[in-house]
C-alpha cells in the first residue's frame, strides 16, 4: 500500500543548534523551519553527557506527562510533505547521519549505543489504514533485541515500546500532521537529577552552552526557572 503522509521531527537539544555540517545542512535541506512549531513533550535533562564535560542533556521520561511537568520542543515539518515511503527512508536516513554526525551504509532505526529513533501517531488523523501499514512498516525496521526498557529511570513506565512507538499523547497543535519521527536517548542514571545537581554539573564543568542554546531557542524543561535564576 501507498502512503501519502504528513510528518516532521521533535527536536530537543544540540540536534537543533549544533553547527556541525552534516547537522547545518540536513537541516537545511530536509526541514521547514520557516513553519516549525513548539509543541509540549515530556522532556527533562537526565543523561550525563560525556561529550558535554559530564553535564546533563536531554531525555523523554515518562515521569513528565502531567501537564505541569511538559517541557517545550521544536516540532520541525519535512520540507517535502507530503511523503511517501522512498522519501521517508530518505528523510530517516537523513536524520541518522545528523545524530551520529557522520555518513553511514546502512539505516539503524535502533539499538545505537545511546539512542534509538521513535515514532508517534495522529490518533486524530483520518488516514487510518495508512497509518497502520506505516506502524507495520516502522515494525518491521526495528531489530527484535530493541532494549526498551533501557529508555526509563527506575519505575516509571518506558517513553517507547517495543516496535520503537513513543508512548506519551500527540501535542495538541500538530493536527495537520499524521506522524512524528524524534530521537530518544538512554537516561543511564538510577535517579533523575534535581535542579541543584543540574546547576552544579554546569558550574563546576564551566560547561554554559548545551543548556544556554537550549534555551535560547525555546528548547526548556519544568526545571529551567530554577536552573536560571541559579546560574544568574
Amino acid at each position: 500500500m501507498e502512503i501519502s503522509l504528513n510528518g516532521g521531527i521533535i527536536i530537543i537539544g544540540s540536534l537543533y543548534w549544533d553547527d556541525n555540517v552534516q547537522r547545518v545542512n540536513w537541516r537545511n535541506e530536509s526541514l521547514d523551519l520557516e513553519n516549525q512549531i513548539l509543541v509540549k513533550v515530556p522532556i527533562r535533562y537526565g543523561r550525563i553527557s560525556k561529550e558535554r564535560e559530564n553535564t546533563f542533556s536531554m531525555v523523554f521520561s515518562s515521569e513528565c506527562k502531567n501537564a505541569d511537568l511538559l517541557g517545550n520542543a521544536i516540532f520541525a515539518p519535512f520540507k517535502k510533505n507530503p511523503v511517501d515511503y522512498q522519501s521517508l527512508e530518505i528523510e530517516i536516513s537523513e536524520i541518522i547521519k545528523s545524530e551520529q554526525k557522520r555518513e553511514i551504509l546502512k539505516n539503524t532505526y535502533n539499538n545505537w549505543l545511546w539512542g534509538t529513533l521513535g515514532i508517534l501517531i495522529n490518533p486524530k488523523s483520518e488516514k487510518i489504514d495508512e497509518l497502520n501499514f506505516l506502524l507495520s512498516w516502522w515494525k518491521d525496521k526495528y531489530s527484535k533485541k530493541f532494549s526498551y526498557y533501557d529508555y526509563k529511570v527506575g519505575n516509571e513506565p518506558t517513553v517507547i515500546n517495543k516496535s520503537g512507538v513513543f508512548q506519551f499523547e500527540w501535542p495538541e497543535n500538530l493536527n495537520n500532521f499524521d506522524f512524528i519521527i524524534a530521537t530518544a536517548t538512554k537516561p543511564e542514571v538510577e535517579e533523575y537529577p534535581e535542579s541543584e545537581e543540574i546547576i552544579n554539573r554546569i558550574i563546576e564543568n564551566k560547561h554554559f552552552e548545551y543548556y544556554l542554546k537550549n534555551i535560547t531557542n525555546g528548547i526548556t524543561t519544568f526545571q529551567d526557572t530554577d536552573i536560571s535564576q541559579k546560574i544568574k
